[in-house]
């Protein structure tokens, strides 16, 4: 969870293990102020509310010292301007929007809730309807495609009669937002039950907007840069994870380790690299009660009291107890070490940078 300055709202405590804050998000036409309220609840009473929804908000924060303000609780509120677009294109004319933006139904300024609420992203996300990916601002030249896709009854056939150079623009386009490689997008991606992708005000199911970019012939990616087809590669892993995780409900099978997840995900953008590991706990099963501390070493836990290295190390040392020894020892490696974690043990992945 990247971290802003602490904003001048007041928040009222937390007093639940599992309670959290829904963003109102109020009606109002494009580009006019922006006013939200809080609602305290928990996940548990949003989970039997069968009348009540809401929506979580996956996004990249952004620069955290370019920000706008907007009303919450009738108090100003410093938001990233990525955050703002969102709201913006989001909200309706007419109607309110009850959601979970991390931003702010987090209080950013107490590490202690920031911990606690880390713990809970697991059952945010799988509670939540469904979860809108907002990619940022769309350009208008592809506004229409995402519209025909969205409409079109046979959306591969659609996508096949647009000239090739225009889907390839496409692609590319998209797989270029910074979202696609921000490490908290990962399990709110794979967590959601339902993920619809925004680029400004249109907005497209993902799995049907996935099932037509992966589904082009995979010979055509030899044609490609190296960039675009490292893009490409992302984009169905991604859809494959969530897909198989969304699976391993249905049979009981166990989720992607720690280890394996760490060793796909290293190098992926993040403003605090405590986040590489705090960010994907949740997506390797280690919330679950039945996950029980092997030897001397208990499974992480979000914790923002300690240091990068404490953090790596306690993760690296769960690991070893619970995984094979040699495989991690071959994340050591990175291409320059010039650029690892001076403060880590040799023995230890710095995880933040890409694999060698």
């Amino acid at each position: 969870m990247d971290l802003i300055e602490a904003p001048l709202l007041k928040y009222q405590p937390l007093r639940e293990p599992n309670s959290i804050r829904l963003l109102i998000l109020q009606p109002g036409p494009l580009g006019s102020e922006i006013r939200c309220s809080l609602v305290y609840t928990t996940v548990s009473d949003c989970r039997n509310d069968i009348y009540d929804h809401y929506t979580a908000l996956s996004y990249v924060w952004g620069d955290p010292t370019d920000t706008t303000t907007i009303i919450v609780d009738g108090q100003p509120f410093q938001a990233t301007v990525n955050l703002a677009a969102a709201l913006d294109d989001l909200r309706d004319d007419e109607r309110p929007l009850r959601m979970w933006v991390d931003a702010i139904c987090i209080n950013q300024a107490s590490i202690l809730e920031r911990n606690t609420q880390v713990g809970l992203m697991r059952d945010i996300y799988s509670t939540a309807q469904r979860t809108v990916v907002y990619l940022g601002k769309s350009a208008s030249d592809f506004d229409h495609i995402l519209r025909d896709l969205r409409s079109a009854k046979e959306a591969k056939a659609a996508w096949e009669t647009i000239e090739e150079e225009t889907r390839k623009s496409f692609t590319i386009q998209f797989l270029s937002y910074p979202w696609f490689t921000r490490v908290w997008i990962y399990q709110e991606l794979v967590l959601s039950r339902e993920v619809w992708v925004q680029c400004g005000r249109v907005r497209i199911a993902w799995d049907k907007l996935c099932n037509i970019l992966i589904g082009v012939d995979r010979s055509k990616l030899r044609d490609r840069s190296h960039n675009q087809q490292g893009q490409m590669e992302l984009l169905s892993s991604m859809f494959e994870t969530r897909e198989k995780f969304k699976m391993s409900l249905i049979d009981g099978s166990k989720p992607q380790s720690l280890r394996q997840i760490l060793s796909t995900r290293r190098g992926m953008g993040v403003s605090d690299l405590r986040d590489m590991i705090f960010g994907h706990l949740a997506v390797a099963g280690l919330h679950q009660p039945e996950v029980v501390a092997l030897g001397n070493f208990p499974p992480p836990t979000a914790d923002y009291t300690k240091t990068i290295p404490e953090v790596f190390t306690n993760a690296a040392s769960y690991i070893y107890t619970s995984s094979d020894t040699v495989e991690l020892l071959l994340d050591v490696e990175v291409s320059n070490c010039s650029r690892r974690l001076q403060s880590l043990p040799s023995w230890v992945p710095d995880w933040s940078l890409a694999p060698s």
